[in-house]
């Protein structure tokens, strides 16, 4: 039996149904390559153990961990997207370039250590064609620009005399065609997410995108910019104002609004302003009510979990080219810079308010519950202009998010919509005839009164439809699964571009309105209490025949393009097996595969992360986006540093232990490093008492004991970074920064129940 295959391959050849050892399979060249070309290829990853080969018909099939090209089947779905969706109508591009004002010729933002915070050039196979690429890895080429250049001369009538940058308007018309490894609709969409630089929407109102996953917006006012939902990252947010600074001129920042809480929102703040400005009363920050109390619980109580399938969301380990990372769809990407925090020192109530921010009067409606659980769109009069943050965009958002998160209802979505319509876009609410632009803090604007309003109910209805059908089919006895596979759009809202799945899918949204309202159970007695999915696994496995047999199979329906079951199936033996090689590449081809077809870029990125790990394991040297110190030392209230704390006790361990209370006196330190506003100073109370019963951390406001096993002096920054495992508690001890009257033991017992989170589970094994 001769082999063919390449040095990295794992052989497997069908004859009748007998099964051979894992040696007889493997060809000489293999042993010869492993100590040569495959160490070369695979240079620090290790291919998985536990490997077998497979005879059987003349067939040979070869299971290796070499990216692999779309299918014939892959190609025949994607294909058929170019018939389902108007690509011939252009508009969105004139949209997303209209006010284009100036833009960096290589766009790459790196924070102080040199390390790369943003990079465009990464993405340049989405706007050259093959002719422009860049032939090496560290010189990248902007966008082309086309023969009708539009050019434009800055607020200071300076000309284009840089190197840096240009003022010639992208030539969309050069992009290149969609590849047979990426859905159509998704390739475009991702294409528009390129078109970077800083615009101007109408009146003073500026944006600059492209510079994170979120857009950045920039008002004049009176005096100074007036700068809405700052980045993610502080170095992405700075680099985003230099070039404000470059095209508009210098002037202070003298407000920052942030529209809601999720993190690219409000990341980047110190990048446009710093503490000491908000001390002095220099620059207000405007918030909507509730903001700080759902800033944190979000982004800090289940922080590894969300970091972690954040990961997987974003793609972060996926090679950014046509067969992998494109991009997220609600931006390219999320951006790994410095995330930084500042208290708002203005809170909005809703549901409605007027403010004047430095001359400019600002209509705000709350609008709770719906994208965000607290959330502000504004309108401002003067340019008829309706801010919709991110309750409206050009695609179909999540109301289930894969990363995690609470789940969104769309019926409470929709209801806001038809709000913001009635208020701000000509019905009776409107106190004049309605807005003129719609713009929010993802995607490019929308122009005209009948477009705007078109657009808001069109992406009102999309999430209305989502939340009652779903409600109809569950009252007609389907569970979730079956009314995702069931419920479809109508064509007057699965054609518009902008309720594409390129961020949220029908499927998971649907899925999600059944969780909120029925709950993970379906209603089968058979899947009350099912077994885990590791044992699952072994006996499906078993029943089945063993890995080989069940593998025959799999590779026949892979054959056939059924990649959703083969990765049904074949999952069965990753977590029977999870060394076993074949059965680990042949569900990494498969996955691969359906992340070609997927129209959303997140549900693209999560199944070619599961290929990445597939093959090549878990890197665990991959780097988590860097938050800044404040965020945990500064930021977090006594409240949420105990919550954090209670979901960090190992219960099981901790109800075995004596039972432990704490006397906390915080000391002033927190209280002057938030003086920024009273609100925060009010969050931040001297006096807890803290206890591990049962297993269970609890923490009373406003009580000490006189049975404490110790009274603990610390500021809150202090108690962060030891509770939290940033210091030793030794260390703290020895100086001046930690007082503790009575057993310093007391506090190291609590330390030994505390469990440092996993920043690396496992996710597509077991």
């Amino acid at each position: 039996m001769n082999c063919t295959c390449s040095n990295d391959n794992i052989c497997v050849t069908f004859e009748s149904t007998h099964f051979y050892s894992y040696g007889i399979a493997v060809c000489a060249s293999l042993l010869v390559g492993f100590g040569l070309g495959w160490i070369s290829q695979a240079k620090s990853r290790k291919q998985p153990s536990g490997t077998s080969a497979l005879l059987g018909t003349e067939k040979q099939v070869s299971y290796t961990k070499d990216r692999k090209e779309a299918s014939t089947y892959t190609q025949t779905v994607n294909r058929a997207v170019l018939t389902k969706l108007p690509f011939e109508d252009r508009s969105d591009f004139d949209r997303a370039t209209r006010g284009f004002i100036a833009r960096e010729k290589e766009l790459v933002i790196r924070d102080k250590q040199q390390n790369l915070a943003w990079n465009m050039p990464e993405f340049s196979f989405l706007y050259e064609n093959d002719q422009h690429q860049h032939k090496h890895k560290h010189k990248h080429k902007p966008p082309p620009n086309g023969e009708n250049e539009e050019k434009a001369v800055n607020a200071n009538g300076n000309k284009d005399d840089t190197d840096t940058h240009t003022r010639t308007v992208f030539d969309t018309s050069t992009f290149p065609p969609p590849p047979d490894s990426v859905n159509p609709s998704l390739w475009r969409n991702n294409q528009l997410l390129t078109l970077h630089g800083l615009y101007r929407v109408v009146g003073d109102i500026y944006q600059v995108r492209g510079y994170d996953v979120s857009v950045m917006t920039i008002i004049i006012g009176q005096s100074g910019y007036i700068v809405v939902d700052p980045l993610i990252s502080s170095e992405c947010a700075a680099a985003a104002m230099k070039l404000v600074y470059r095209e508009l001129g210098i002037k202070k920042v003298v407000a920052v609004l942030y529209t809601h809480p999720h993190m690219d929102h409000w990341g980047g703040v110190e990048g446009v302003i710093s503490q000491e400005q908000v001390n002095s009363g220099e620059v207000k920050i405007y918030a909507p009510e509730g903001f700080v109390e759902h800033v944190f619980p979000e982004n800090i109580m289940l922080e590894q979990t969300n970091a972690r399938r954040a990961g997987y969301q974003f793609g972060n380990r996926v090679p950014r080219d046509t067969k992998g990372n494109i991009g997220s769809g609600l931006g390219l990407t999320a951006s790994n810079g410095t995330i930084t925090f500042l208290f708002p020192t203005d809170l909005i109530p809703g549901p409605k308010a007027t403010r004047i921010i430095d001359g400019i009067t600002f209509q705000f409606l709350d609008c709770p519950g719906a994208e965000a659980p607290v959330e502000f769109m504004f309108y401002i009069p003067r340019w008829k202009a309706l801010c919709v943050a991110e309750e409206a965009n050009a695609t179909m958002h999540n109301l289930y998010t894969l990363r995690g998160a609470e789940i969104r209802c769309g019926n409470v979505w929709a209801h806001w919509l038809t709000v913001a319509l009635d208020m701000f876009g000509g019905g009776d609410d409107t106190p004049d005839d309605g807005f003129e632009v719609v713009y929010g803090s993802h995607y490019w604007p929308r122009f005209g009164r009948e477009e705007c309003r078109e657009y808001l109910r069109k992406q009102r209805d999309l999430y209305k439809y989502i939340h009652d059908q779903t409600l109809r089919l569950a009252n007609a006895g389907y569970n979730g699964c079956e009314i995702a596979n069931m419920l479809e759009l109508p064509d007057s809202l699965s054609k518009e571009f902008y309720n594409g799945e390129y961020y949220g899918t029908l499927k998971h949204n649907a899925q999600g309105q059944y969780q909120k309202y029925v709950g993970w159970f379906d209603g089968n007695p058979a899947n009350l209490d099912p077994l885990p999915p590791e044992e699952t696994s072994k006996r499906m496995v078993a029943m089945m025949g063993g890995a080989e047999t069940v593998l025959i199979k799999a590779k026949q329906a892979f054959d056939r393009g059924e990649y959703r079951w083969v990765a049904q199936l074949v999952n069965y033996v990753v977590f029977d097996s999870p060394k076993h090689a074949p059965a680990r590449y042949l569900q990494a081809d498969a996955l691969e595969q359906l992340g070609y077809q997927s129209e959303s870029g997140i549900w693209r990125n999560f199944y070619l992360s599961g290929v990445e790990e597939l093959r090549h394991g878990i890197d665990t040297k991959v780097k988590l986006a860097k938050a800044n110190a404040k965020i945990g030392e500064e930021s977090m209230t006594p409240e949420l540093i105990f919550q954090k704390l209670a979901v960090k006790v190992n219960g099981p361990k901790a109800a075995k232990t004596a039972d432990i209370l704490i006397n906390f006196k915080f000391t002033n330190d927190n209280i002057e490093t938030n003086a920024s506003t009273k609100e925060a100073n009010q969050t931040f109370p001297d006096l807890y008492l803290l206890s591990i019963q049962n297993g269970v951390l609890m923490a009373y406001h406003n009580k000490q004991s006189e049975d404490a096993q110790a009274t603990v002096h610390v500021s809150q920054r202090n108690l962060v970074r030891i509770l939290l495992f940033k210091i030793d508690v030794w260390t703290f001890l020895k100086g001046d920064m930690i007082k503790v009257e009575g057993s310093s033991m007391a506090l190291v017992k609590l330390l030994s129940v505390l469990e440092a989170p996993n920043r690396l589970f496992n996710i597509v094994t077991p």
